[in-house]
Order: structure tokens, then C-alpha cells, then sequence
């Protein structure tokens, strides 16, 4: 029914102790974790045996203005002392927990039961860095909230809890997943006080861990809404309420995957001045499903796409990372999407500019590798197209010692004297291109690729031999305004997908 761990361990690097005590139920799953304050990412766990290092609990200090997050933060430099007395039942829990902080000084004693209709809170803490005492008492039942949670044994490891104190600033959360949902089924507060972040969501355990309900209240400045995933509708049925206190901008929509093909749910996010946005068509939408998110970090730009294999040959997924300042891109496009099989990543490392691609050779001909280390300042490239590409085979190298302009092409025999690359070396000013045409294609398919040191004409296209010389896809890279205009693959009988 249970087991008993002591855990005692001293960390050697800035000097800790850890003192640990628990009990559970059933297969408990618990990670302890110690993150110093010198080096703010540095961090040490201890896993229970009998975790299989998956659960964990966190706590978030108010003082870090809700930001530093994961696994209790010790902000000791000479040490910590813990010590955790947990008590987990079915219908309760019973938690201690005392510790105190070399470096700013802090005593937090939490006391914890929770039952079916609610719980009772005491959480008393000293922080020394301004100096402060805090008595928090909630009683939470259907009318109330509570801003604590505990990680449950039941859930096999999944189950987790944060704390996020109010005072953080608007990302104040507490969130408790339950064990009967083995181990996805979560709850979430976030305060009203928030500054319009203010969310509570719930997902129920009939749901299989996908239903769910959120509460954003009206005091979060137009973004108030209110969604339920009911259980019968196998996490996908929601209904939504979008405020008109929005001003015309947020807003989230669900369109149910009865409506044939334009099932959607979008997103507008309040910190992207009304650009950043993420959106979602289901697969049952007959080749059209997409998901998008647009970061905010990246002033509306950042944006990672999936388009599922079942959308017949439009299959493809991207990421622009926001340390790329909105170029960096990565994306794939899956073999079973008949021939226009292809992945590419560009590494943030590289500006932007670095890529590498994959066409795998069942796209019957189409099957091409590129590689542009980063090294060579974003030039570097060799490609192959695999001999199974029926007579287009061909592989081009350029080397990065030769600062971009050593390059070797061969062009087959098998392809009966039609198939050829060409490169033109980034010295042309913004005119570098590289250009193949396909025998398939009756001398009219043909890919072109103008590098983004061409302020702002950097285009790559794609005109696939079943399309009779039509069907295109480009992307122009941002360079000359710093946006990004992306168009995915126009197809002779699909749609353009709008980002």
C-alpha cells in the first residue's frame, strides 16, 4: 500500500543538505530538486528509487517576480536545510514542510488538507530581503480557490503541483493534476490580481485527462473567457465566451469537428499587439488541419506550424525560434505526402541562415539532402539527390574553406543529358541563385534559391514535376523589413493555408 523514503544528501558544490521524508500510497513518483542561486541554472535532483525520474514539485518565490521557477529554489549559498513530512491519502493530504535559506533568509511552514468539497491552507514565511511575514489561510470549494498544491504518488509519476504566490506579478498559478486521470488531469488558479492573466482551468478525470473548463475573470482587462471541453466529446467538444471588454482583438474560437474540414480554435494573445496568435484545425478537417503559435517574445513573428500527414500531400510543421529573432525556422514536411517529403532546420546559431533539408527518395525523384554548416557563415552547403530519384541524381558541395565559393556539380548520366544544377556564388550581389531543372518536368521545373544577403529578395521555390511547371512553393526571408512571409506549398488541387 506504501513505502517509506529517507533521502540525506549534501551537495559539495556551494554546500547543502537536504533532509527528506516521505510516504505514499501506491507507486509514488517524487523528485527533489536543488537549484543554487550562483549560478541561477545550475541544478541537482534526487530521484527516489522508485520515481523512474518523472515527478516533480516546484515552488515559485514571490521575490523572483514570478520567474525563476522548478524543483523548491534554494537561493542559499552556503547552504539549505529541508526537510519534507508528507502524508498522502485518498481523500486528503497532510504536508510539512519547514526549510530555511542561508543567503536572504526564509522560514515557510505549510500546512495542507484537502478533501472533495475543499481544503484548508496555512502558510506562514519569512522573507529577509525586505522583510516580511505572511498568514495565508483558503478554504476552496465550489465558490473558492486555493493557491497550493501537492504532487499526489497515484498519478505514476506525472502528477504535479506549482506554487505561485500573487505577488508574482501576474504569473501567480497553482495547479494540482489528479490521480484518478492517470496522471493528466490538472487544476490551475491564477488570481484575478494577475493584471489580466487571471485563469482557473480544471480538467476532469472522466475526460481521460482532455476535459476541460477555464475561468479568466473579467478584471484581466478584455481577455476574460470561459471554455468547457465536456467529457462526452472526447476532449475535442468546447464551448467558449469571448468578452466585449476585448477591444476587438482577443478572442478564442472552437468550431466542432462535425463542420467538415473547418474545424478550428484560435487565440489571439493581448501581449502581441494583437498579431500573435495560435490556431488549430483537426485532422478530420480533410487536408486542411494546421496548428499554429506565434510567440510574443518575438513581436508577432515567431510562429511553429503542424499540418498533420492525413492532410493528403500538404503535410508540414515549422518553428521559428524567437532567438533567431524570427527567422530561425525549422520544418517537415512527412513521406506520406506523396513526393513533397521534406525537412529543414535552421539553426539559431547561424543568424538565421544556417539550413538543412531532407527530401526522402520515395517522393519519386524529388529526393534531395542540403546541408549549410554554420561555420561558414550561412554559404556552407552540399546536397545529394539519391540515384533513386530516376535520373535527377546529382550532389553539389561547396566548401566552407573556400569562403562560399568552391563548389563541384555532376550531373548523370541517366539523365539523358537534361537533368543539371546550377550555382551561382553569393559574390553576384543578391543575385546568387541555384536552379534544377527535372527531366520530369519537360524543361519547365525548376528550384531557385537567392540567398538573404539580397536585402530582402532572398526567395526559394520549388515547382514540382506534377504540377505541368505550376505548382510552387517559397519562402522570402526576412531581411529588408524583418517580417516573414512564408507560403507553404501550392498544390495543383490544394488551398493556401493563411499563417
Amino acid at each position: 500500500m506504501g513505502s517509506l523514503h529517507f533521502v540525506t544528501y549534501c551537495q559539495s558544490l556551494m554546500g547543502s543538505l537536504y533532509l527528506v521524508i516521505y510516504y505514499y500510497m501506491s507507486n509514488g513518483i517524487t523528485m527533489i530538486c536543488d537549484i543554487l542561486t550562483k549560478s541561477v541554472i545550475t541544478t541537482s535532483c534526487d530521484i527516489l528509487p522508485k520515481s523512474n525520474g518523472i515527478t516533480t514539485s516546484c515552488d515559485i518565490l514571490p521575490k523572483f517576480n514570478g520567474i525563476t521557477t522548478s524543483c523548491d529554489i534554494l537561493p542559499s549559498l552556503m547552504g539549505s536545510l529541508h526537510l519534507v513530512i508528507y502524508y498522502q491519502s485518498l481523500m486528503g493530504s497532510l504536508h510539512l514542510v519547514i526549510y530555511y535559506q542561508g543567503l536572504m533568509g526564509s522560514l515557510r511552514l505549510v500546512i495542507y488538507c484537502q478533501s472533495l468539497m475543499g481544503s484548508l491552507h496555512l502558510v506562514i514565511y519569512y522573507q529577509s530581503l525586505t522583510g516580511s511575514l505572511h498568514l495565508v489561510i483558503y478554504y476552496q470549494s465550489l465558490m473558492g480557490s486555493l493557491a497550493s498544491c501537492d504532487i499526489l504518488p497515484e498519478s505514476n509519476g506525472i502528477t504535479t503541483s506549482c506554487d505561485i504566490l500573487p505577488e508574482s506579478n501576474g504569473i501567480t498559478t497553482s495547479c494540482d493534476i489528479l490521480p484518478e486521470s492517470n496522471g493528466v488531469t490538472t487544476s490551475c488558479d491564477i488570481l484575478p490580481k494577475s493584471n489580466g492573466i487571471t485563469t482557473s482551468c480544471d480538467i476532469l478525470p472522466e475526460s481521460n485527462g482532455i476535459t476541460t473548463s477555464c475561468d479568466i475573470l473579467p478584471e484581466s482587462n478584455g481577455i476574460t473567457t470561459s471554455c468547457d471541453i465536456l467529457p462526452e466529446s472526447n476532449g475535442i467538444t468546447t464551448s467558449c465566451d469571448i468578452l466585449p471588454k476585448s477591444n476587438g482583438i482577443t478572442t478564442s474560437c472552437d468550431i466542432l469537428p462535425g463542420s467538415n474540414g473547418i474545424t478550428t480554435s484560435c487565440d489571439i494573445l493581448p501581449e502581441s499587439n494583437g498579431i500573435t496568435t495560435s490556431c488549430d484545425i483537426l485532422p478530420e478537417s480533410n487536408g486542411i488541419t494546421t496548428s499554429c503559435d506565434i510567440l510574443p517574445e518575438s513581436n508577432g513573428t515567431t510562429t511553429s506550424c503542424d499540418i498533420l500527414p492525413e492532410s493528403n500531400g500538404i503535410t508540414t510543421s515549422c518553428d521559428i525560434l524567437p532567438e533567431s529573432n524570427g527567422t530561425t525556422t525549422s520544418c517537415d514536411i512527412l513521406q506520406k505526402s506523396n513526393g513533397i517529403t521534406t525537412s529543414c532546420d535552421i539553426l539559431p546559431e547561424s543568424n538565421g541562415i544556417t539550413t538543412s533539408c531532407d527530401i526522402l527518395p520515395e517522393s519519386n525523384g524529388i529526393t534531395t539532402s542540403c546541408d549549410i554548416l554554420p561555420e561558414s557563415n550561412g554559404i556552407t552547403t552540399s546536397c545529394d539527390i539519391l540515384p533513386k530519384s530516376n535520373g535527377i541524381t546529382t550532389s553539389c558541395d561547396i566548401l566552407p574553406e573556400s569562403n562560399g565559393i568552391t563548389t563541384s556539380c555532376d550531373i548523370l548520366p541517366e539523365s539523358n543529358g537534361i537533368t543539371t544544377s546550377c550555382d551561382i556564388l553569393p559574390k553576384a550581389n543578391g543575385i546568387t541563385t541555384s536552379c534544377d531543372i527535372l527531366p520530369k518536368s519537360n524543361g519547365t521545373t525548376t528550384s531557385c534559391d537567392i540567398l538573404p544577403k539580397s536585402n530582402g529578395i532572398t526567395t526559394s521555390c520549388d515547382i514540382l514535376p506534377k504540377s505541368n511547371g505550376i505548382t510552387t512553393s517559397c519562402d522570402i526571408l526576412p531581411s529588408l523589413m524583418g517580417s516573414l512571409h512564408l507560403v507553404i506549398d501550392i498544390l495543383p488541387k490544394s488551398y493556401i493555408l493563411p499563417l
